[in-house]
């Protein structure tokens, strides 16, 4: 028996592999058998209710029917929308494997508007819908985010996004 090695991908750009047995929520069902996944769909809920658990069985059924999809994991270095952008880019444009260095060292110097035209421009000219699931967008608390969501979300016809935020119970 031959096992394949992993394709490496850069870290956050695919979802966790769970070292137990994921029992996926009940909701799954219903949003993986509709005819079309919502434009946009936020899932909330406290630590350990399977946010990440449903995110990751949607996002493996739709990559075994052929749907393309992206994944993107923020974590406590992605606060900001820059940051965010930069990994859809990679995640979209492949920079980091066409660009020479030096100026992959620059091209987070562009404007934000400039940068999410770009992403935006990209979406409309593939016809086909793309799914960008998005965990832990909590992370990213900068004043440009409602921006670039309500850029994709309202200017790109074949986007969908699916966001994990994870609310924290405020101090008493």
């Amino acid at each position: 028996m031959t096992t394949s090695q992993p394709k490496r991908r850069a870290a956050g750009t695919a979802p966790q592999d769970f070292m137990f047995d994921a029992i996926p929520p009940r909701v799954l069902d219903g949003i993986a058998s509709a005819a079309d996944l919502p434009k946009v769909l936020g899932i909330l809920a406290p630590v350990g209710y399977g946010k990440t658990v449903l995110m990751t069985t949607l996002f493996s059924r739709l990559v075994a029917r052929a749907d393309p999809c992206l994944w993107c994991t923020l974590d406590y270095r992605h606060d900001t929308t820059a940051h965010l952008l930069t990994l859809l880019e990679e995640l979209v444009y492949g920079h980091a494997e066409r660009m020479h260095p030096t100026q992959a060292l620059f091209r987070g110097d562009d404007p934000i508007d400039l940068r999410i035209d770009r992403l935006i421009e990209t979406a409309r000219s593939d016809p086909a819908p793309l799914t960008i699931f998005i965990d832990n967008l909590n992370h990213c608390r900068d004043d440009a985010l409602p921006l670039l969501l309500d850029r994709l979300v309202f200017e790109a016809p074949s986007f969908a996004a699916l966001c994990h935020l994870q609310f924290h119970r405020t101090p008493a």
